[in-house]
């Protein structure tokens, strides 16, 4: 893998790891205060950069040409099938996006109920289960039978 592509996905990572971890503590402490409280302020927007910034530099060390791409996590990752590849990071991917689209766009308006966070969880996790509970189904069900006949012949 190129090292410019590496530093690209490092970066996409980084800052929506960061953008979500900011979501998730924004929600606490609204939670906290009982208070809906708003992202404001330069920091919401540095934090992200910084730290896609720092996963860009760190890409390159933990990917599948890097120093530490003996890890075995990493290299089954690597291993696996363009197909099962897609499968894990298509999830992360929708997750981050419908999070980071609630916080921009604001659908559900200045203030969210606890109904339309239910609603916003269910957006985010059920397209991917049912991702995932399809690729298993198909791997299980259609191919296990075609290799079974593949190995009888």
């Amino acid at each position: 893998m190129k090292l410019w592509a590496l530093k690209s996905i490092g970066f996409v990572v980084g800052a929506g790891l960061a953008i979500l971890l900011e979501f998730m503590f924004l929600m606490l402490f609204s939670a906290l205060a009982g208070k809906q409280l708003v992202p404001r302020g330069l920091g919401c927007v540095v934090f992200p950069v910084v730290a896609g910034i720092a996963a860009a530099r760190l890409a390159p060390e933990v990917g599948p040409l890097g120093r530490y791409a003996s890890l075995a996590l990493v290299k089954r990752f690597w291993a696996a099938s363009a197909t099962t590849r897609l499968v894990v990071v298509a999830p992360v991917f929708w997750v981050l996006a419908v999070g980071a689209f609630v916080v921009v766009f604001e659908p559900y308006g200045f203030r969210m109920y606890s109904s339309e966070y239910a609603h916003m969880f269910k957006v985010m996790f059920f397209p991917p289960v049912v991702l995932v509970a399809g690729y298993f189904a198909y791997k299980k069900l259609i191919l296990g039978n075609d290799k079974k006949q593949k190995d009888e012949t």
